[in-house]
């Protein structure tokens, strides 16, 4: 077994991540081994190409295109249908009783958090499922723990790192004594990220100042009560993600760090983050499949997976901010430097 092992790992190379300058975090490792889902070879049971059915709450993202792509190096021929429910939760439940087939497909890859806890309750562990851009699957109750898949027949990554860092990260540059936090109270990933953030907070004695917006005409008025703060924390949604220019041209022309996520956030124009690019994750989700596929390990069998963090400041935002960055402190992150 363990030169299995061996071979996983030096095909999916998932070594330690470094999160700038803070403490090194780990991905889990592949350990646990147990019976029930039997990872079977597509060519087993049908002789044709790998069917994988992808979806998508809001369309095609590049993390889509970095998971079909890592296929694609990996070896696999894969027969993709792609749905987008377009963020409505009342089409993705028609899809999920009846529009569909499921038995069709050897595997079901999900994005986001609501996608993917609506479509784990609806298959029973009929059909493997691979997630991907869940910020806290722990949180939601998706998996128990990193190493803890509920017994389910389903894995894939968590795209948020940890809090602790991602504060630490910021201090580096921002000293914090408060942080306004912007959070769409409809999006479960909002209030998870919300709680993870305030216990790392209150362990670091920062301030946090909750702004609930509900839709799109309450963000400019949100955004004005703020008053002054050290920075504003944008917590990950795709309503975020959509209005991501109005909210960071407000940052801009109000003299006001913003802080993020998701790496295309802090591209449209928020001060900085640790994050990790969608295309990663895809790729990441891409190994998972293939751990299962090749090596005949059980979906159940493979922990939730991590993507490569790293500190990201946007280049442009920190020259409108003033924001002067040593090299000390570059070498010390190992900033990922972005322009918009």
């Amino acid at each position: 077994m363990g030169k299995l092992w061996e071979m996983i790992f030096g095909i999916v190379a998932f070594a330690p991540l470094p999160i700038g300058g803070a403490q090194e975090v780990s991905a889990p490792v592949l350990h646990r081994v147990s019976g029930g889902d039997r990872a079977i070879y597509p060519s087993e049971r049908t002789g044709k190409k790998i069917k994988i059915l992808l979806l998508l709450w809001r369309g095609k993202t590049a993390a889509e295109q970095g998971f079909l792509e890592e296929l694609d190096a990996l070896g696999y021929e894969a027969a993709t249908t792609i749905i987008n429910v377009e963020g409505n939760l009342k089409r993705l439940n028609q899809i999920l009783h009846g529009e569909i087939n499921f038995s069709d497909y050897d595997y079901v890859y999900t994005f986001g958090t609501l996608t993917s806890l609506v479509a784990s309750g609806s298959f029973k562990n009929s059909i493997p499922i691979i997630f991907n851009a869940v910020s806290h699957p722990f949180r939601v109750g998706l998996v128990a723990s990193t190493e803890n898949n509920n017994g389910g027949k389903l894995s894939g990554v968590c795209t948020s790192a940890p809090m602790e860092d991602q504060l630490k990260n910021i201090q580096t540059i921002l000293p914090l004594k408060n942080l306004a936090v912007l959070v769409d109270p409809k999006e479960q990933n909002c209030l998870d990220g919300f709680d993870a953030l305030e216990e790392a907070a209150k362990k670091q004695n920062i301030t946090l100042l909750r702004f609930a917006i509900n839709g799109e005409e309450e963000i400019q008025t949100a955004l004005a009560k703020i008053g002054k703060v050290d920075a504003i924390y944008v917590t990950s949604s795709s309503f975020f993600e959509e209005n991501a220019k109005l909210i960071f041209d407000h940052g801009r022309s109000a003299k006001i760090p913003m802080v993020a996520e998701q790496m295309n956030m802090i591209s449209n124009g928020a001060l900085m983050g640790t994050a990790a690019s969608y295309t990663s994750s895809g790729k990441v989700a891409a190994k998972i499949l293939d751990i299962n596929c090749k090596f005949k390990v059980p979906i159940s069998a493979i922990p939730v997976q991590f993507p490569e963090f790293f500190c990201s400041i946007n280049k442009n935002t920190a020259k409108i901010l003033d924001i002067q960055i040593s090299d000390a402190q570059a070498n010390d992150l190992k900033i990922n430097w972005i322009e918009d």
